[in-house]
């Protein structure tokens, strides 16, 4: 037993934890919506990506971020409405994980965001935890 219970740990990288805020801030008399997705190892090392969506449709794509223990990047962001996904690239082994996280906006519509002077920011936000197998499949937890 304790043989099966080895080989199936030696498998796993590590806990993860993706976190995305769904954010709408005044920028003077303008409303900005803006995601944000923050992914976190338990070994360490973190990365931050975020887009601003242009128009109602609330799309938007992000780039690249690279931890800053360097052990894994994140790429190919892409929101849609109240959710976002992107890819986990792990170092060694060089592995791709498709993720996506999604908000819990009850606060707020982000399609239509209130408006006045008073309103000067609103959020919403989402967490998914998940284990990475060497296997390259992946576990929502």
């Amino acid at each position: 037993m304790k043989i099966i219970s080895s080989l199936i740990l030696l498998n796993t990288l590590l806990a993860w934890k993706a976190d995305l805020e769904l954010r709408v801030a005044a920028q003077g008399i303008k409303k900005v919506v803006e995601y944000e997705m923050f992914v976190k190892s338990d070994a360490g090392g973190a990365v931050t990506l975020s887009c601003q969506p242009k128009a109602k449709e609330l799309a938007c794509t992000g780039g690249k971020g690279i931890s800053d223990q360097g052990g894994y990047w994140v790429e190919n962001l892409n929101c849609n409405d109240k959710c976002c996904k992107a890819t986990i690239v792990t170092k060694n082994p060089q592995k791709s994980y498709n993720i996506e996280v999604c908000t819990d906006c009850k606060n707020f519509d982000p399609k239509n965001p209130p408006t006045g002077a008073w309103v000067t920011k609103n959020k919403c936000e989402g967490t998914k935890n998940f284990s990475l197998y060497t296997d390259g499949s992946m576990k929502y937890i």
